[in-house]
């Protein structure tokens, strides 16, 4: 994770920890109703924040849903990597919670 002063890095993944569970929730929704296009859009803002914490792990993920949801195609493997990433990017943040308290 990121090297700087305890209070910045607190205050920064206390932002994390609110907004990812909203993108995922958002990523979902838009692939439940099929926009494809929106649910990369997500995927693209999400990438950046995943990379300031270097969860390189689930880059491979999110980088599928932007690149094929921004395409609409392989929607079918789009939704699958939504579930994966949610699920993973759920523990990161339970973990995260953990290191704030």
């Amino acid at each position: 994770m990121m090297d700087q002063n305890n209070e910045e890095v607190n205050e920064l993944m206390t932002i994390f920890i609110n907004m990812v569970p909203v993108m995922l929730d958002d990523m979902l929704s838009f692939a439940d109703s099929e926009n494809w296009k929106a649910a990369g859009n997500v995927a693209h803002k999400l990438k950046s924040s995943m990379r300031l914490w270097d969860i390189s792990s689930l880059d491979e993920d999110v980088v599928f849903i932007e690149t094929y949801g921004l395409q609409e195609t392989q929607t079918d493997k789009v939704k699958e990597r939504i579930v994966h990433l949610r699920e993973h990017l759920f523990n990161v943040i339970e973990e995260m919670k953990l290191e704030l308290n």
